[in-house]
């Protein structure tokens, strides 16, 4: 079974992950690991990654549903499922541009793919 997530990271959080990164070697994404499965083993029902101030939890509302939905429907021929034309809207409804991806979709719908944890 695998699972998607998304993370939000500010600014802030982002620049002092990558410096830790840098000061040791070890992989941005290896910490990001690191911090969800402490969170996860902590608390069994995940509280401690919910109050994370790491994370933002965006509700899917009825709206944004809607515009997922015509976004999936428009665009059939490019192979979108409806989970990306969810996070396409979230991404867009948050002002963000750039994706840590390995999901070519991304570009297709003009954000910037980054592969790696470096800007």
């Amino acid at each position: 079974m695998s699972v998607r997530m998304q993370i939000y990271l500010s600014r802030d959080q982002y620049d002092k992950l990558k410096e830790k990164s840098r000061l040791t070697g070890k992989p941005m994404a290896e910490y990001i690991r690191e911090s969800l499965g402490k969170c996860l083993e902590e608390d069994d029902r995940g509280e401690a990654l919910l109050n994370s101030k790491g994370l933002t939890i965006v509700a899917v509302n009825e709206a944004l549903l809607r515009k997922s939905r015509e976004l999936f429907k428009n665009h059939e021929n490019k192979g979108f499922s409806f989970t990306d034309c969810t996070s396409f809207m979230i991404m867009k409804a948050h002002n963000l541009h750039r994706v840590f991806a390995f999901d070519h979709h991304y570009s297709q719908m003009g954000f910037t793919v980054n592969k790696s944890m470096d800007p």
